[in-house]
């Protein structure tokens, strides 16, 4: 069952990813999906706690940043859409390399794709400052940064703490 929250949350995080990048590009219903994958991870995280009987300390750093998503959600800040642009950005990208890059969160890793993470942090910084300053193309850099950092967590979510199959 811990496997199953485990992948649960990095499944609800790639529904994050893919609803801040439908948001940016203004998809239909983006919201939605943001919002939705936003408070099943929060159920995630809520349901991993329960269960697990080792409490990692590190658990909270999530947690803090969720209720700081809540309240720049829910507050009225009164700021230009790009400095919230800009600081949804910042967010997710904090987040999801806080989940990606830190050894052993959750459960430990039996791959290497830390390398792969690295790429497409630097895709997703690079389409960041693009999009920005509202250059050519900066949308499609975006697409492919988030599509292959939301196809990255998913499959860390799916593998993290399975153990390798040792040959006989």
């Amino acid at each position: 069952m811990k496997q199953f929250f485990i992948t649960l949350i990095y499944t609800t995080l790639t529904m994050i990813i893919v609803g801040t990048l439908f948001r940016v590009l203004y998809f239909p219903a983006s919201r939605e999906l943001l919002w939705g994958g936003f408070w099943l991870h929060i159920a995630s995280y809520l349901g991993y706690s329960l269960l697990a009987k080792e409490k990692d300390n590190r658990m909270l750093i999530p947690l803090v940043v969720l209720v700081i998503a809540v309240l720049f959600g829910n507050v009225d800040l009164d700021l230009s859409p790009s400095i919230i642009g800009g600081l949804s950005f910042a967010l997710v990208l904090f987040y999801v390399g806080f989940h990606l890059l830190t050894p052993n969160y959750l459960a430990p890793v039996n791959f290497k794709l830390k390398p792969a993470y690295i790429v497409a942090f630097v895709l997703f910084a690079i389409s960041v400052v693009f999009k920005i300053m509202q250059l050519n193309r900066a949308d499609i850099l975006l697409l492919i940064s988030l599509g292959g950092l939301s196809i990255l967590t998913f499959a860390t979510g799916l593998l993290k703490g399975v153990k390798p199959k040792t040959e006989a």
